[in-house]
């Protein structure tokens, strides 16, 4: 290097690398806002969970039991009518009931044959009719006939005759016949009396069957409305009992609805109060959220460590300047104090 490059080129800096960051800073007040929402957030956090210590379902009213108790007994009312009408049906539908059952003994009475029960109506007193005229005629005959037979035959001297056997015989004959006569007379009149009383007590029978046969076909067909009129009546005990225990459990439940909307409210409440915290700190981040964050970024710049160093030429053009400019201070102080001024 010649002198002229000595006087005139300066030294070139060494090289350097440099490292920057460049943040952009959010305001004060926003970096406290932010700081305080999260110290709050952090304090709700910690708290432990909160149980809701109240009743939360609605138990049922007394009405509603009521109701329930009503509902057993109406599901039930029927069975007494109904067990009732089943004792009648059966009752009135067993055998040896109805008309034909109760009428059955006297048509047995009715339709009996004469000659069967003849017996039963010929004058008991007939007998002794009989026996009582065979014993007027056997005296008859021994008082009267023969002591007549005998003296007559006696007066004619034929007294144990054979002509007296023969009117004798006939007369015992004659006797025999009409005590015959008259025993058939009266067992015939008898027999014809029995007959019309047989005939007169069969009518009675038979009169009594079909009035039995009527009483014991209305009886059962009054028994058989009667079980059904009760069958009717418990399935309307057992309907009204429902419709009455329901319109209970209607109130009930209404009450029960009322009671359940207060439980909810309480709940509501509670909730509500447990959450503000929660639902302030939520509003809190919403006012700030949108606003810029801070942000950073980091830059490298390589090259001379400054600009280049000044020649020793130029360097004494400097300290030239310097010194003639020390110089015109020194000369204006010296005319000042010569001339006193200040």
């Amino acid at each position: 290097m010649g002198i002229a490059d000595f006087l005139f080129d300066g030294k070139p800096p060494p090289s350097t690398t440099t490292y920057g960051t460049v943040t952009n800073s959010i305001p004060q007040w926003m970096s406290d806002y932010n700081q305080g929402l999260i110290a709050r957030a952090n304090a709700i956090a910690a708290e432990p969970y909160q149980t809701y210590g109240g009743p939360r379902i609605a138990g049922f009213t007394p009405d509603t039991q009521n109701a329930f108790g009503l509902t057993r007994q109406a599901a039930n009312a029927y069975q007494g009518p109904l067990s009732q009408a089943l004792g009648i049906t059966e009752g009135a539908l067993a055998p040896g009931q109805g008309g034909l059952a109760t009428a059955q003994p006297y048509l047995s009475g009715g339709t009996q044959n004469y000659p069967g029960a003849v017996s039963q109506y010929m004058d008991p007193y007939v007998g002794n009719v009989i026996d009582r005229a065979k014993l007027e005629a056997n005296r008859n005959y021994t008082e009267n006939i023969l002591p007549a037979l005998d003296a007559k035959f006696t007066a004619n001297g034929q007294y144990g005759s054979s002509a007296m056997a023969r009117e004798a015989n006939h007369a015992a004959r004659d006797v025999t016949e009409g005590l015959q006569s008259n025993a058939n007379a009266a067992l015939s009149q008898a027999y014809q009396s029995g007959a019309n009383i047989f005939g007169q007590d069969q009518s009675r029978q038979l009169n009594a069957a079909q009035l039995a046969g009527a009483l014991g076909s209305q009886d059962q067909q009054t028994a058989l409305k009667g079980a059904a009129q009760l069958g009717v009546l418990g399935q309307s005990a057992q309907e009204l009992g429902l419709k009455g225990a329901g319109a209970l459990d209607t109130i009930g439940q209404m009450q029960q609805g009322q009671q359940q909307k207060n439980l909810d409210l309480a709940y509501q409440d509670f909730a509500s109060q447990r959450d503000y915290p929660r639902q302030t700190v939520d509003w809190l981040s919403s006012v700030i959220r949108g606003m810029p964050a801070p942000q950073s970024s980091t830059t490298t710049t390589t090259g001379p460590n400054g600009p280049p160093g000044p020649s020793p030429l130029s360097q004494l053009g400097q300290y030239g300047t310097g010194i003639a400019a020390i110089m015109d201070i020194f000369k204006n102080w010296n005319n000042t104090a010569s001339t006193g001024g200040p």
